[in-house]
């Protein structure tokens, strides 16, 4: 017998009507749907935030009303819901015109009708929402700020004298490496990270605050948990109780590496350029340096090389042995009959590391260079087991390796962009060198470089004033001769006739003799005479293609580390095509005279112009100048100065051979230089 189930005496009808007036007037919105989503019924504050008026809902499906990137998840939420498990979830509504309205969604199951539906409460969560992201925007905010910070805090909260607990800030970790949950572990571990070196100062100074002594900060190096050494400051602030009880007491660490490292590469490039600027000579200026660069870094081997021809050998070397030296000294690749192997552009291949120094082979991706061309390494043998040839851009001899050095740098020394050596420093202990450290030594190479190439450019610079005295010596020492010779010639010519005469004319033969001895001796003068014109018209100058900017180029570089700096050195090149023909080294030591007479003329400083342009001669022009010109286009170099100039007096005598204003011992001014310039 089948036991019949009461009808409801509402029906569907009463469940309808009696859940349509429970949420009519409720704030949150609420609908209720099937269990495909189909609309069955809504409240006002639903048809609100849908934008839909209410009666326009029912018969809907919710999937039009909800972001797309949701549908799946509330279709899963849904089957729960009518498989009798309440459900509570977060959506994302659609209102007509696009809006979106984040919602907390509360669903469960309900008799309606004849069968089941979903009641769903869903409640604005808008503003949370906006609060939410706020608060991950203030802690992102904090995390940036925070992991920024170079100091952090500490507080120490003293009983009877002794420290009982430490809380170190979250900041910790971003000086020291450290978590604030590490140091909470192990109590001492401050104390440890301190080097040791520094220890005792710190331990004096723990022991001055805990006795409630107020003490000034203090600095000291600390090893991150890392390994990396950093100084840090420590800053502390008591707390004490009426009676003047130390209670606690804060502390501020801050890192001060920076100014660390600043002070040091100050102090280290004050004392390097009081070396650099002593009168010593080049080589004892470079042991000097050397030196002191051995002391100031520990290394335990520097050296220098310097370009000596197509080669950089060794100029000077501390800590290394003679034997490592004289084998490393060449660099260039030479063939089976010792000759110089060169490139295609005619350069000589430098094997090894120091070549790709030294040739600017180099590849900055590489861990091992320095985007200033620069190697370094802290572990050769490393290096050479993890890359190949091709890595390192060389074949590589291997010798510093070989010799157990583990730490090798070489930096690059340069002058207007040109390399012309480099320093190299050598350790067998691993792990001497750092990126700040390799970029300091870089900077103090620079200060080197600039001091090494305006000396050598002095040296060249006095060596060329040497030459150019000596050929103008020569120059007014064949003038003279040549003006000797030609007019003691004429008299010998009346000497030689007569003589002649005599020889021919004369019977006697004792006068006949003394005649022929005569014509002999005269024909010898004449002789003497020839070779004395020869040198003074000998003109042995190359006569060649010359580009005149690259004269000129070469001479205000040299003028330039020779010159005082008040004297400002411009360049107005104009001229195309910039070739001639001459003798370059003569054209060279031409414009340093030039150019060192008008230092002479500028004693507090002004400006010395090189200027070239091509000129267009005319007959009229040839025509009243005493030169043999031809009517044409020509190289016009103009060198003025804004020096004291010259009295017109002066002006008559000054291509006079021999003249000159300056005093004795200072050169010979500009008259022989119309031996160098005339046409």
């Amino acid at each position: 017998m089948v036991k019949k189930t009461p009808k409801d005496p509402h029906g569907k009808r009463g469940s309808e009507e009696h859940y349509r007036s429970l949420f009519a007037e409720l704030p949150d919105a609420v609908l209720i749907h099937d269990a495909d989503g189909v609309i069955l019924e809504a409240n006002e504050s639903m048809a609100r935030r849908l934008e839909v008026p209410r009666e326009a809902l029912v018969g809907r499906n919710l999937a039009e009303f909800v972001a797309s990137a949701n549908v799946d998840a509330i279709a899963a939420n849904v089957a729960k819901a009518m498989a009798g498990q309440p459900q509570v979830f977060e959506t994302t509504y659609l209102s007509a015109s696009g809006k979106a309205i984040p919602a907390e969604v509360r669903e469960q199951p309900i008799a309606w009708g004849a069968g089941h539906a979903l009641l769903s409460v869903s409640r604005d969560i808008s503003d949370r929402k906006r609060a939410e992201a706020a608060l991950r925007e203030s802690e992102a905010r904090y995390r940036r700020i925070t992991e920024g910070l170079t100091d952090y805090q500490y507080t120490v909260r003293v009983e009877n004298g002794r420290a009982v607990e430490t809380v170190q800030s979250p900041a910790c970790a971003v000086v020291t490496g450290y978590t604030a949950e590490e140091f909470a572990a192990d109590p001492y571990l401050w104390f440890r990270m301190v080097v040791p070196e520094d220890r005792e100062p710190v331990r004096t100074r723990v022991q001055q605050v805990l006795a409630g002594t107020e003490i000034p900060p203090i600095e000291h190096r600390i090893l991150r948990k890392d390994g990396e050494t950093r100084w840090v400051n420590d800053t502390t602030i008591l707390r004490k109780d009426a009676d003047g009880k130390l209670l606690s007491y804060d502390g501020v660490v801050k890192d001060i590496t920076d100014r660390k490292q600043a002070e040091l590469e100050r102090e280290t490039t004050v004392k390097l350029l009081r070396l650099l600027n002593t009168d010593n000579n080049s080589h004892e200026l470079i042991k000097t340096v050397l030196v002191f660069l051995k002391d100031w870094s520990g290394y335990e081997a520097v050296g220098i090389r310097l370009r000596d021809g197509d080669d950089y050998p060794y100029f000077e070397v501390q800590g290394f042995s003679e034997e490592f030296a004289q084998l490393e000294n060449q660099l260039c690749t030479r063939d089976l009959h010792g000759q110089v192997v060169r490139d295609s552009v005619g350069n000589p291949v430098l094997e090894c590391m120091c070549g790709n120094i030294l040739c600017g082979r180099f590849d900055p991706s590489k861990p091992f260079f320095t985007a200033n061309g620069s190697f370094w390494s802290n572990c050769t043998t490393e290096l050479l087991a993890s890359t190949t040839d091709a890595d390192r851009q060389t074949r590589t001899r291997n010798r510093c390796n070989g010799e157990g050095y583990e730490s090798v740098a070489l930096i690059a020394l340069r002058s207007g962009g040109t390399v012309f050596g480099l320093i190299q420093l050598n350790d067998h202990r691993k792990g001497m060198f750092t990126p700040a450290l390799i970029s300091l030594v870089e900077r103090l190479a620079d200060n080197i470089a600039q001091a090494l190439a305006e000396r050598l450019a002095r040296k060249a610079l006095r060596e060329s004033e040497e030459r150019l005295r000596q050929m103008q010596k020569m120059d007014a020492i064949g003038q003279l001769a040549g003006g000797v010779a030609h007019d003691f010639n004429n008299q010998l010519t009346a000497v030689l006739g007569y003589a002649e005469l005599l020889v021919h004319r004369l019977d006697d033969s004792n006068l006949k003799r003394y005649a022929s001895n005569i014509y002999t001796a005269a024909q010898r003068s004449a002789d003497l005479t020839r070779k004395l014109l020869a040198f003074a018209r000998k003109g042995q100058y190359q006569s060649i293609p010359v580009d005149m900017h690259h004269v000129i180029a070469e001479a205000v570089e040299m003028l330039q580390h020779s010159i005082d700096k008040r004297i400002r050195v411009e360049q107005l090149l104009r001229a195309q095509p910039t070739v001639v023909t001459g003798d370059p080294s003569q054209l060279v030591n031409a414009l340093l005279n030039l150019g060192l007479n008008a230092r002479d003329a500028m004693p507090d400083g002004g400006t010395l112009t090189f200027e070239t342009q091509i000129v267009n001669l005319d007959a009229e022009f040839c025509n009243r100048h005493p030169h043999e010109l031809q009517p044409g286009h020509f190289f016009l170099l103009a060198v003025t100065d804004t020096g004291y100039g010259m009295s017109d007096e002066v002006k008559q005598h000054l291509f006079e051979p021999f003249f000159t204003t300056k005093p004795i011992g200072k050169g010979t001014g500009m008259g022989l230089l119309a031996q160098v310039a005339s046409p």
